[in-house]
């Protein structure tokens, strides 16, 4: 087989070794990857569970002593950054896999971004008052519920996105109900 390397490959050259997965945003991470009942779960499991159980003919495909999964995200919090380092290595001793899994942002929003909930508290009172529980889906609930007014898993973040709001932006911004309508309404994915 010739390529543009004007020579012949060798069987282990014409194997992937580097898979790229790319998203446009993350908040929290968990919607990537977590563990529920003792099941890995979320969009990166998915694929992670279909290489790791690749068929005879599938894996020919992939180098799977030398793999590594890039997952890149255009935006994401350094809360899910840091959630997704601690949870991938979480993942890869639970599977003794080879695997090697790298999480890079191009940009990359820092700790001050969300609402602060001490400097703020005027701001926390209002998001607050308009809060309303019907917000709380069966995926919502996968995050943390200790301040659920604040976003999905308590992300408390001023963003919105050109194409939708993501949930762990202020439902304030986003949540339209009878009595209000949010600046920004979101399209749930999940419903």
């Amino acid at each position: 087989m010739e390529n543009c390397l004007d020579k012949e490959l060798q069987s282990d050259e014409m194997r992937f070794s580097t898979v790229f997965l790319l998203d446009d945003f993350s908040a929290s991470g968990i919607s990537y990857l977590r563990e529920e009942k003792l099941e890995w779960k979320g969009k990166v499991s998915k694929v992670l569970n279909r290489i790791v159980s690749l068929s005879l003919s599938e894996a020919k495909l992939f180098d799977l002593e030398e793999i590594t999964i890039c997952i890149v995200l255009y935006v994401a919090t350094q809360k899910a950054l840091n959630y997704l380092e601690s949870i991938i290595d979480d993942w890869v001793k639970d599977h003794e896999s080879k695997i090697k899994i790298q999480v890079l942002a191009i940009q990359t929003l820092g700790d001050e971004i969300p609402l602060n909930r001490e400097t703020e508290k005027a701001v926390v009172e209002i998001v607050k008052r308009y809060y309303n529980p019907d917000i709380i889906t069966s995926s919502y609930e996968k995050g943390d519920l200790t301040e659920p007014y604040l976003g999905f898993d308590g992300c408390a973040l001023p963003i919105i996105l050109s194409h939708n709001t993501p949930n762990n932006s202020l439902p304030i911004l986003w949540f339209s109900y009878e009595k209000s309508t949010g600046l920004f309404p979101r399209v749930s994915r999940h419903t």
